[in-house]
């Protein structure tokens, strides 16, 4: 038994207003996203059990499983996933986190369900393009299929009877008390199987010093975002573990790519306002690919005379452009230090392109 302070906003709605805790329970408990992550934070399948990106990064391929069933026997397919993606794009819904499909191609031009499992959405080359399919659970489309956009939000699959697909099925909702869902014994074996647990109940305890008095007495076994005067009774009690984890995130802005290295997980390189490449830390300081980027390295000096010797300094010519009137096309076309720079670099502005796993950047060049 977990307890919170609030209900579910949005209940296992993922078209409704949510918040985090709506979003997790959709995202692992009652329902599936297409991907979730690994320990080292990098996509893997879920509902979907593969991917393909193409070579000009504006189409996604995504295959479904064909061995989940939503809890009442429905088969899911690409057709829900076409569903959910309609729904949430579609501007009559008032989708609450409308940035999540910014770059994505809306409509149904926007995407082509291929067969039962295959499903192809187009949008417009941008770092992390993956991590909405994340986020979003995806809809039973035999149930709400029928439903208006503009109806969505306050319909009752939500909180009175959802019919999921994930591994615990709903069993009952008592308004501002509790939820219930039970193990879903037909959860594929290759993502788990059926939950350890036989029952998960997650009960609303709006007031914090409560909150703690029934972990202490063991009435309900997980409290999350303990108060910090309530810590050290925590540790104090032999029964009760508090267990401790990083769930901040910083950005630092710096212009020193020396400090950035060893403070950062994920660095963005920016040039006159514009995000010209993003990776990971080591995949960027490793093998940058914007000859910005590259420049940038560069200049970093080293207090090791053998590698410093080992590397050509990219000097950049010219005077950095105004800001506030950038250069037509690519912004950096004006400095750009190789020759086999053209028209193309005048007439449009380069959007990301990927160039290694999580790693982005705006030049077709390289």
């Amino acid at each position: 038994m977990v307890a919170g302070l609030g209900d579910i906003l949005g209940g296992m709605n993922a078209a409704a207003p949510n918040d985090i805790v709506a979003q997790q329970h959709q995202q692992f408990v009652n329902l599936m996203t297409l991907l979730d992550y690994d320990e080292e934070a990098m996509p893997r399948p879920y509902l979907a059990e593969g991917w393909e990106v193409s070579d000009d990064d504006r189409e996604i391929t995504f295959h479904i499983r064909q061995d989940v069933f939503w809890h009442d026997g429905e088969q899911t397919d690409a057709h829900d996933v076409a569903f959910t993606y309609r729904l949430l794009t579609d501007p009559a819904l008032g989708y609450a986190n409308p940035g999540y499909w910014e770059r994505y191609e809306r409509g149904e031009g926007g995407l082509e369900v291929v067969d039962d499992f295959t499903i192809k959405i187009r949008l417009r080359p941008h770092s992390d393009f993956l991590d909405v399919w994340r986020a979003v659970a995806i809809l039973p489309e035999h149930l709400l299929g029928e439903v208006s956009p503009e109806a969505m939000a306050e319909h009752p699959y939500g909180s009175q009877c959802p019919v999921g697909n994930g591994p615990f099925v709903f069993v009952s909702h008592t308004t501002q008390d509790r939820w219930v869902f039970e193990a879903n014994h037909a959860f594929p074996k290759d993502l788990g199987g059926r939950p350890f647990l036989d029952r998960y109940v997650y009960r609303i305890i709006p007031d914090q010093t409560m909150l703690q008095t029934e972990l202490l007495i063991q009435n309900v076994d997980a409290y999350v975002s303990v108060l910090p005067d309530q810590a050290q009774r925590i540790i104090d009690d032999p029964g009760v573990d508090l267990v401790a984890f990083q769930g901040l995130t910083y950005v630092f802005i710096a212009h020193d790519l020396a400090l950035v290295e060893h403070v950062s997980d994920r660095v963005a390189v920016m040039y006159l306002g514009r995000i010209v490449e993003v990776a990971e830390t080591a995949d960027l300081y490793r093998n940058p690919q914007h000859p910005y980027t590259c420049a940038l390295l560069s200049a970093v000096p080293r207090m090791d005379p053998d590698v410093r010797g080992n590397e050509e300094r990219i000097v950049l010519q010219g005077d950095v452009p105004s800001p506030m009137h950038p250069p037509a096309g690519c912004a950096f076309h004006t400095r750009y230090p190789h020759l086999d720079k053209d028209e193309s670099c005048v007439r449009s502005q380069p959007s990301l392109e990927t160039k290694g796993i999580r790693h982005f950047a705006a030049c077709p060049k390289v």
